[in-house]
């Protein structure tokens, strides 16, 4: 499994969405958080600068548990 701290890949026994993460590219990365929001959205992190991939981003969960990843 790797040293790592990613939220998916924590628990090796989760089958649901273990080790998947879905990533969007938008446009309009504060449009789109704030239409997460007002949508009730399962924010897991609002929007952050993320050093691996250089770019801002918000992440949230869908409603089967699965983390999507939103990026600018």
């Amino acid at each position: 499994m790797g040293d790592h701290e990613h939220p998916t890949m924590l628990n090796p026994e989760k089958e649901v969405g273990n080790g998947l993460i879905l990533f969007f590219r938008v446009t309009n990365l504060k449009q789109a958080f704030e239409t997460a929001k007002k949508l009730n959205a399962n924010i897991e992190k609002e929007i952050h600068y993320n050093e691996n991939s250089l770019k801002n981003q918000f992440t949230l969960r869908d409603l089967d548990g699965y983390y999507l990843i939103i990026s600018e």
